[in-house]
């Protein structure tokens, strides 16, 4: 007989508003229970990041900067990981943004994105629409 659990837990990640309060960047709504047979889109904490010469950033950045980009996306909290397809969101930046002599050259054009697994890239990237 199997005893396998039809469903398990998660909450829905909540979109971080740019210039808001940054205790809530990692947010989310109250943990609903979901169906092992149908989930919605289930992402791990962290996006990845591909770096110009193509290796991934070993310190990954924050997922909440993405979320805009996506459906709606879940949390797991309580489950068998092992039955379910959490993604990956990885980042490909655009070109360097130039800043003034002396300021170091940390930001970037939107770039693409996608969703991978832990260890592998997405196998379609898509354009970031900033507008």
């Amino acid at each position: 007989m199997d005893t396998k659990l039809p469903c398990f837990v998660a909450a829905r990640r909540k979109w971080y508003e740019s210039g808001g309060d940054v205790s809530k960047m990692t947010s989310l709504f109250a943990p609903q229970v979901l169906s092992y047979e149908n989930p919605s889109l289930l992402l791990a904490d962290k996006a990845r990041v591909i770096l110009e010469d193509g290796t991934v950033d070993a310190s990954e950045y924050g997922l909440h900067t993405f979320l805009e980009l996506t459906d709606e996306a879940y949390k797991v909290m309580e489950a068998d990981d092992s039955r379910l397809d959490i993604r990956h969101l990885w980042w490909k930046p655009g070109g360097q943004i130039p800043l003034a002599s002396g300021c170091p050259q940390i930001f970037h054009k939107a770039g693409h994105s996608g969703l991978g697994t832990e260890q592998e890239p997405p196998g379609e990237w898509r354009e970031i629409d900033t507008c």
